[in-house]
């Protein structure tokens, strides 16, 4: 029968076919190939997370200059100048060159001779000059950020008791300026062919320069010197180096200068580490005081009234002595 027969793809049929299933088959490969770029694993770069697609190479930057444009007089009309580029250094340079720069500065300070200490000034002094004082310092030349003011000042208190109030400044770049107050001798005091220098507050001084006519005490011995626990102390055998500097009290030097008032001028002061003050009368004998002049105006009374008997009878006696006030005796 005609309705059970079986028809034959024409040609144009099976091509059409072929081209459909040709079709199919490239959609279906295009699908995969998405979804395995989807299931690709994230690529993750320092500061930033891209994907596979994305490069990971920095791509580079151009340097970005400053452009400048000055306004002409005409209207609208400008003027630009060379493009400078923008400089941007990072913290290392920076602490290099700060590192340079102290270093430096540091050379510089130590070693420039406008940073050395020349010499001293000294301001208030009298006897003594800005060699004595360079002389025991040794600062010529040093520079001066390595000088240390306080030793520089125990030096001098040491080396110049006769300085006291010592003030030392130094100024940029290198100058140095002392103050201080220079004691002054009130007596002078003389033990064979040494001579020493007392002034009011009993400080033992070097002589230095003139000090014009001071009261003479000759002694065969340095006066009583007062030890760190303020009581006076027998010291003959110092020589003058270790003699400057240390005290005998106060009241005694000012016990002296009110002898030497009462006595006629010219009259020579004596002193005897045995058997104490006196001095040579005039007249032709010897006033002894004893070793403490604390009573020294009783003693004067005393004295008067002796002289008054001796010069009433017609004496002339060798000594006098009112070392003891209950008992003096002159022979």
């Amino acid at each position: 029968m005609k309705g059970t027969e079986k028809t034959t793809p024409s040609r144009a049929d099976l091509v059409r076919q072929r081209r459909a299933q040709t079709t199919q088959k490239r959609v279906q490969r295009a699908k995969q190939s998405v979804a395995r770029r989807e299931r690709r694993p994230v690529v993750i770069a320092r500061g930033m997370a891209t994907s596979a697609s994305s490069p990971t190479r920095s791509l580079p930057t151009a340097k970005v200059r400053r452009q400048y444009y000055i306004t002409l007089g005409v209207s609208g009309a400008e003027l630009r100048m060379p493009a400078m580029p923008l400089v941007n250094p990072g913290w290392r340079l920076l602490s290099g060159m700060i590192a340079v720069l102290m270093a430096l500065i540091l050379y510089t300070l130590f070693n420039s001779p406008t940073f050395q200490v020349q010499r001293i000034e000294a301001v208030g002094l009298q006897r003594l000059t800005s060699a004595d004082l360079q002389a025991v310092l040794g600062i010529t030349g040093k520079p001066a950020v390595a000088l240390d003011i306080q030793t520089l000042k125990l030096e001098l208190e040491a080396a110049f008791p006769e300085l006291k109030d010592i003030r030392i400044r130094l100024l940029f770049p290198a100058r140095l300026i002392l103050t201080a107050v220079e004691r002054q001798p009130a007596l002078a005091w003389q033990v064979g062919s040494d001579t020493y220098w007392l002034d009011p507050e009993g400080v033992i001084l070097r002589p230095r320069g003139e000090a014009g006519e001071l009261p003479l005490v000759t002694a065969n011995a340095l006066p009583p010197l007062m030890n760190s626990d303020g009581l006076n102390s027998t010291n003959a055998s110092l020589n003058p180096p270790e003699a400057w500097g240390k005290r005998t009290n106060a009241q005694f030097v000012q016990a002296i200068l009110n002898l030497r008032q009462r006595l006629s001028p010219g009259t020579p002061l004596v002193y005897d580490s045995e058997i104490g003050f006196g001095w040579q009368d005039p007249n032709g004998w010897q006033v002894l005081l004893g070793n403490t002049l604390d009573d020294l105006e009783a003693k004067m009374q005393l004295y008067q009234i002796i002289l008054a008997q001796i010069q009433q009878r017609g004496l002339h006696p060798q000594v006098i002595s009112l070392e003891y006030l209950q008992a003096p005796f002159y022979k």
